[in-house]
């Protein structure tokens, strides 16, 4: 279960992600690093860790109702219940499908764009499922519940694609920064290796 886009920062991931490709600046042979252009050199070595675009199948998601248990301490006071007892209520799911295969970033808030309420959300492998919890304890809803249920999800699904755009322009961002910097390790590293080439001559001359 995670919060949907409100579970940490999406800067957290651009830290981790960052770190991870400037190593790979080290990990290069020296044939390659004196042999290639560094630009073509960085493109090369950030493809396969550029993070890509968080892609949500919005077009075929699927409902489900369901009755689920709801403790006395969750009604609200006017209601009449017992404490200490549980009411079945019926409950409904959204699923949706990932067209990209990165569903961590489900758990990110983007830098420029908050979700305006806090969801609790089923992930799997490369879906996921919010919930809308009534009190209502019938599964055959009204017409009044039902359009109280949509008009929340669809009000949510709007927040969400417009998270999405934010989330993959700033991964845009990310991935045109990193390179750059992954250009500077490149650079830095074959300057190290030069400085302690000609050191080492030096101390060989005399």
């Amino acid at each position: 279960m995670i919060k949907l886009f409100r579970e940490k920062k999406i800067n957290d991931l651009f830290i981790t992600a960052g770190r991870n490709i400037i190593k790979k600046a080290d990990s290069i042979n020296d044939y390659e690093l004196f042999n290639s252009e560094v630009e073509s050199l960085a493109i090369k070595t950030l493809a396969p860790l550029k993070l890509k675009h968080l892609s949500i199948d919005f077009e075929n998601r699927t409902a489900e109702s369901k009755m689920i248990d709801i403790p006395a301490e969750n009604f609200p006071r006017n209601y009449d219940v017992r404490r200490g007892q549980k009411y079945p209520c019926a409950r409904v799911s959204y699923s949706y499908n990932l067209l990209s295969n990165n569903i961590e970033l489900l758990s990110v808030s983007p830098i420029n764009f908050t979700i305006s309420q806090i969801v609790d959300t089923n992930v799997g492998k490369n879906n996921f499922t919010i919930h809308y919890q009534t009190l209502y304890g019938n599964l055959n809803l009204t017409d009044e519940i039902k359009k109280e249920i949509k008009n929340w999800a669809s009000s949510l699904e709007d927040e969400m694609k417009e998270v999405v755009k934010c989330i993959n322009k700033e991964i845009d961002t990310f991935n045109i920064d990193i390179l750059e910097l992954l250009k500077k390790a490149i650079e830095d590293r074959k300057n190290k290796i030069i400085s302690k080439k000609d050191q080492d001559n030096d101390l060989n001359d005399f």
